[in-house]
C-alpha cells in the first residue's frame, strides 16, 4: 500500500472520528448463541440450557462473552461485492470506503457494566475515536480506535468495547 493511500484512508477516517452509529440488535437468537458458544468452545452449560441457568440465579442463559463484541453486523450480511479482500463488511465503522486496505484486529478491551442474557433487547452505537499512522518494521500501517457501546432492554449500558483495528 502507498504511503499516498494509507494518508487518504486517515484522512476519510479522521473525517469521522466521533460520529456515531446507531443499530437496533434486538434479541438475539437463542440457536444462534448456542452455536456461537459451541463455536467458541464454550462448556459451561448455563449457555445450552435456560432453566438450569435460571435455577441458579440468572434470568435467562446469558450470551456467550465475546458474541457481542466480535459479531460485525446484525442484518442478513453484505454479499461479495460488499467485502473487503480480507472478508471485512466494507461499511463497518472504522473501515475505509473505497479502499483496498486489509483489516487485522489489534485487540479488544470489554468493560461488562451488567449481564447480557437472550431475550434482552439489545441495541449498539459505535464511533471511531482516534486513528494514528504508525511506522512498522513491514511497513506503514493505520491503528483505528473504536468505541462499541450495547445496550439493553431499558436503554441501561451493558458493555462497552474498545477495540484498535490495524489497517495495511
Amino acid at each position: 500500500m502507498s504511503k499516498s493511500s494509507l494518508e487518504t484512508a486517515a484522512a476519510m477516517l479522521r473525517s469521522k472520528v466521533g460520529a456515531v452509529r446507531r443499530q437496533s440488535i434486538g434479541k438475539v437468537d437463542p440457536v444462534w448463541a448456542r452455536r456461537f458458544a459451541l463455536a467458541t468452545g464454550e462448556t459451561d452449560l448455563i449457555y445450552f440450557d435456560p432453566e438450569l441457568a435460571v435455577s441458579i440465579g440468572w434470568r435467562d442463559s446469558p450470551l456467550p462473552p465475546l458474541m457481542l463484541s466480535s459479531t460485525r453486523t446484525w442484518d442478513d450480511g453484505p454479499t461479495n461485492e460488499g467485502l473487503a479482500e480480507d472478508g471485512t463488511p466494507l461499511n463497518d465503522v472504522g473501515f475505509p470506503t473505497g479502499s483496498s486496505l486489509r483489516s487485522l484486529g489489534g485487540g479488544q478491551s470489554l468493560n461488562w457494566i451488567e449481564d447480557v442474557l437472550i431475550g434482552d433487547e439489545i441495541s449498539t452505537t459505535s464511533k471511531v475515536v482516534g486513528v494514528s499512522e504508525k511506522s512498522a518494521n513491514s511497513g506503514d500501517i493505520l491503528m483505528v480506535e473504536i468505541e462499541r457501546r450495547f445496550y439493553g432492554t431499558n436503554g441501561q449500558l451493558l458493555l462497552t468495547c474498545n477495540e484498535k483495528r490495524l489497517l495495511r
